[in-house]
């Protein structure tokens, strides 16, 4: 069986979150073409050798991914978020993570069912200057109105008309997690 990982000249989705998936696990991004050409053969499928991924290819898929989490994290409303601070070698820096009720995408208007199961949303690592409030304070709201522009730039919200603000996620924060 001899299959593409491309239509019409594009990666597909499943594609691109194996890439993900492939370079989370610690995976070179130069690897991922060929270990997907070797997990598909021990299935018994064979990959055209000019559509293996390339590492720009795979490195493209990781950013889409980052932008698809700041976009949901712009979307997906009632947060509880979470942050702690740490220092390695006189560097400071601070993990957060963002905790979601997520809404049925496959759905239209997408509804956010109350009984879901809540999704951990991965924040990133920034580095700080000291561990004061403060600065924990300055990189939430840095996080958040990032978010909050790649959201607004996006088609989907052009598309349902709606706009994020860190006034909006000041109303939607429903919970914080912290060592301050």
């Amino acid at each position: 069986m001899t299959t593409k990982l491309t239509r019409q000249g594009m990666y597909t989705v499943h594609a691109r979150r194996m890439a993900r998936d492939i370079i989370a696990a610690g995976a070179a991004r130069e690897k991922v073409g060929p270990l997907m050409s070797k997990i598909a053969q021990i299935f018994g499928v064979k990959i055209h050798r000019n559509r293996m991924m390339s590492r720009r290819t795979a490195s493209r898929c990781v950013l889409e991914g980052g932008i698809a989490t700041q976009m949901q994290n712009g979307f997906e409303l009632s947060v509880t978020i979470s942050a702690d601070s740490t220092s390695n070698r006189g560097n400071n820096f601070e993990s957060a993570k963002f905790q979601h009720r997520v809404p049925d995408y496959q759905k239209d208007p997408f509804f956010v069912d109350p009984a879901s199961t809540p999704r951990i949303r991965h924040g990133g690592v920034e580095s700080t200057v000291d561990h004061s409030s403060q600065q924990s304070v300055a990189g939430w709201k840095k996080r958040v109105e990032g978010n909050a522009q790649v959201f607004n730039d996006s088609p989907l919200a052009a598309r349902r008309q709606m706009k994020f603000t860190f006034r909006i996620f000041l109303r939607i924060l429903k919970g914080m997690n912290g060592d301050h």
